[in-house]
């Protein structure tokens, strides 16, 4: 099965693990499943690491590439799709990335994995 998930499940995936609930940790480690990281959780990353709001341990390309190989990560794109999916987007949340990460997996109905409970509002499956 594929999953969408959070820019905050990728960092507690490479860094605080403990922090994932069981059913995330049995969904990452089943190895059938396909777990995606959309650009926009990369560009988020960046964005707050260059603000000083996001300590890293290695650069993000790194941490990127490590995790990736890891958990066989694949990286969704955004496409055009999801930017005019935002228009239908009711405003739950104000956020600009989460709010793209939600358009993401309505047009791809694929689950949303993370523990922001505010998705739950939102038109989509979540799993945590």
């Amino acid at each position: 099965m594929k999953y969408l998930i959070d820019t905050h499940v990728f960092l507690w995936m490479a860094s605080e693990p403990g922090n994932l609930s069981v059913t995330a940790k049995q969904i990452i480690q089943q190895a059938n499943n396909e777990l995606y990281v959309s650009i926009c959780s990369l560009w988020e990353m960046q964005i707050k690491h260059q603000l000083g709001k996001l300590e890293l341990d290695l650069p993000l390309s790194e941490l990127w590439q490590k995790q990736r190989d890891i958990s066989s990560l694949q990286l969704l794109q955004v496409e055009e799709t999801h930017v005019w999916a935002l228009d239908k987007l009711p405003h739950h949340h104000n956020d600009p990335f989460d709010r793209l990460l939600i358009a993401q997996a309505v047009c791809e109905n694929i689950p949303f994995m993370s523990a922001d409970v505010i998705m739950d509002q939102y038109d989509i499956e979540t799993v945590w």
